[in-house]
């Protein structure tokens, strides 16, 4: 994602977060048979932060 597309990266992260409580990540992993633990579980620790 290019440096300046903070919006795109700000929506991003949003969508993910939402999967991410309503368990959509989980099923995603669960249907690949990726155990749980790829999943980043703490809200803060799984935005993806832009800096150069």
């Amino acid at each position: 994602m290019r440096f300046a597309d903070k919006d795109l990266l700000d929506a991003v992260n949003t969508e993910l977060e939402k999967m991410r409580n309503d368990g959509t990540l989980k099923k995603i992993l669960e249907k690949y048979g990726l155990p749980e633990s790829y999943m980043v579980l703490s809200t803060d620790a799984a935005v993806t932060k832009n800096i150069k």
